[in-house]
């Protein structure tokens, strides 16, 4: 048995006869008619359950006007159960013991000047007063567990009170207008999941790129390159003389002094080359960048726009070799060279391997304003997986410095448009 929750403390004994008046909550919400046991909940021989005419007013107000549709309904199923009360008996006999009455009088509010005449939970306060002043009753009024304002009113004017039994409260359950609502909710989530989910990062997956230089000890560099170049490309030894009726296949003499001397030219230009090489590589920044699905379905006809700011000379890695200096050319060996091709000659590819490696062609277009806009296209990209973007270069005049790239995403089959940025940090600047 549920314990009477009470403003006002008394014994528990079986009483003859309790009154008991319903909140507007309790009848729209609750299954107080038939669902609530009220005899053994007050423990009482007899009770009373009371509609005041305020809550008749409030039912009626819902059923035309209340906030959902749902509401309404349930207020309509309300007002045709008491209509149909009423028209058999007032009071009418709910079951053995308890008495459904609803109230034909309306109280008189200027009899209570703390009550408020246009408030309903004070019309139902003063509906229980003149009730228990009048029959001198026990009263209690009935509220739902959201009745807070009522029930500190109750306390004020001294009044019982007693929550409705959770158990039986009515299920939410949902109209046909929410059912529908909540099936295109779900269609829509369904649709939502059932689409690509694409994003751009750098090669390793971050969205911060920290470019980290260390100390080179470029003369060391330099001078190991150079032996490379002295041993593949040596200084030609002065022939012996040919046989009787033969010629030098190596070159004459002459030829070979002049051939070495040139030689040492290649040699001092290339390792000029070679620096300005290196002072090249000092000021590039590699950008290399991925797209990545990581939705449920793939990806379709899909278009990456790049925003670069100003600040550098932004290229295709492809097109690097254009922004070194031209590479010297190698004297012509006298007599017969076995060696056509200049074995072993650095080339811009040694300082950007990446730069060089050959890769399909994506339809990656860069187009100089005050900055840079950049368009890659790729035809279809499978759930799970990523395709990296076609190598960019951010080629300085001077030092390094940070930038952001932003970007936007669309596909054919993407709803809305993907938008992000990433970050290129160089600490402290270089």
């Amino acid at each position: 048995m549920q314990r009477v929750k009470s403003a006002i403390t008394y014994s528990i004994q079986v009483e003859e006869e309790a009154h008991l008046f319903l909140d507007t909550n309790v009848l729209l919400h609750y299954d107080a008619l038939d669902g609530v046991k009220w005899r053994t909940l007050v423990n009482a021989s007899r009770v009373v359950l009371h509609v005041a005419q305020s809550v008749m007013d409030e039912i009626s107000l819902k059923k035309d006007m209340g906030e959902t549709k749902k509401l309404r309904k349930r207020a309509d199923t309300i007002a045709k159960r008491l209509l149909r009360c009423l028209e058999k008996e007032n009071p009418f006999q709910l079951r053995e013991g308890e008495i459904l009455l609803l109230e034909p009088d309306s109280p008189r509010l200027e009899e209570f000047p703390d009550l408020y005449s246009a408030s309903k939970d004070d019309q139902l306060i003063a509906s229980v007063l003149t009730f228990q002043k009048t029959h001198q009753k026990k009263c209690y009024v009935v509220t739902g567990d959201s009745s807070l304002t009522l029930r500190v009113k109750l306390r004020r004017s001294e009044l019982q009170h007693l929550s409705a039994p959770d158990s039986s409260r009515l299920l939410e359950e949902a109209d046909a207008d929410e059912r529908q609502r909540n099936t295109l909710q779900k269609e829509l989530l369904e649709l939502k999941r059932a689409q690509p989910e694409l994003k751009l990062t750098f090669m390793d997956g971050e969205i911060v790129m920290r470019v980290e230089q260390g100390s080179v000890d470029e003369k060391a560099l330099i001078q190991a390159k150079m032996k490379n170049v002295r041993s593949k490309i040596p200084h030609l030894p002065k022939p012996a003389p040919p046989p009787f009726g033969s010629v030098h296949l190596t070159g004459s003499p002459a030829e070979i002094d002049a051939y070495n001397k040139a030689l040492d030219e290649f040699y001092r230009k290339y390792e000029v080359w070679l620096g300005e090489a290196l002072a090249i590589k000092r000021r590039a920044v590699d950008v290399n960048l991925k797209i990545i699905n990581s939705g449920t379905v793939p990806a379709e006809s899909i278009l990456v726009t790049l925003h670069f700011p100003d600040g550098f000379k932004l290229i295709e890695a492809e097109d690097l070799s254009d922004e070194f200096p031209k590479l010297p050319k190698r004297p012509k060996r006298p007599g017969f060279d076995p060696e056509l091709l200049q074995a072993g000659l650095q080339t811009p590819g040694t300082f950007f391997p990446s730069a060089f490696t050959s890769q399909p062609t994506k339809g990656i277009s860069i187009k100089k304003t005050n900055s840079y806009d950049v368009e890659w296209e790729h035809e279809k990209l499978r759930q799970d997986t990523f395709e990296p973007l076609d190598e960019l270069i951010a080629l300085f005049e001077s030092e390094l410095h940070s930038f952001e790239i932003t970007y936007e995403i669309r596909a054919d089959n993407l709803r809305a448009v993907t938008q992000g940025s990433l970050h290129v940090v160089v600490p402290n600047g270089m």
